[in-house]
């Protein structure tokens, strides 16, 4: 209630539902009526997020580089608890990866106030990001989710093919 009150922007409402969620799934595990709403709270704020178009890719440009990296940060840390939380409990999960063309957060250490060298670089990482262009990304406090984020969506894919019922999705 107080959440649905509160005077946020879109991405800290999304992130306070998610946290909220995180919270409730720590402390109450071990009833089941809790950890339900755990499940709801996270795929609350992964619907808020496709809601708002987050999943999907956007222009970038020097000026938003930074909220952009920040973005792609917040859904998939989102995306990777709500696969973890759909697949504990056997519950779908709220997206279809298909409809997902974001990409991947960039290994890439961001301070409070960088500098505008800072922003260049990773703009110009994110530039290449989109064409598929290698480049060196060092190992980061942010590396370990591009790597969980790699192994969720493997693991949805999975799901996905052993819960189809359509045979010409189990031959892909």
């Amino acid at each position: 209630q107080y959440l649905s009150k509160a005077e946020m922007k879109p991405l800290r409402e999304i992130q306070a539902c998610a946290l909220i969620g995180a919270f409730v799934e720590r402390c109450f595990a071990e009833n089941s009526h809790f950890y339900m709403r755990s499940w709801e709270l996270v795929g609350m704020a992964l619907g808020k997020l496709i809601q708002y178009g987050y999943h999907k890719k956007r222009q970038l440009s020097l000026d938003t580089a930074i909220d952009y990296e920040a973005t792609e940060r917040i859904f998939w840390s989102i995306y990777c608890f709500e696969k973890a939380l759909s697949l504990s409990l056997g519950r779908p999960s709220s997206i279809n990866d298909d409809f997902i063309d974001i990409p991947l957060p960039i290994s890439f250490k961001m301070s409070d106030n960088p500098t505008e060298i800072q922003i260049r670089c990773l703009f110009e990482k994110q530039k290449m990001q989109p064409n598929n262009i290698k480049f060196d990304q060092p190992v980061t406090e942010i590396t370990i989710l591009i790597k969980t984020t790699l192994m969720s969506k493997i693991g949805s894919r999975m799901q996905e093919i052993l819960s189809s019922v359509d045979c010409s999705t189990s031959k892909k």
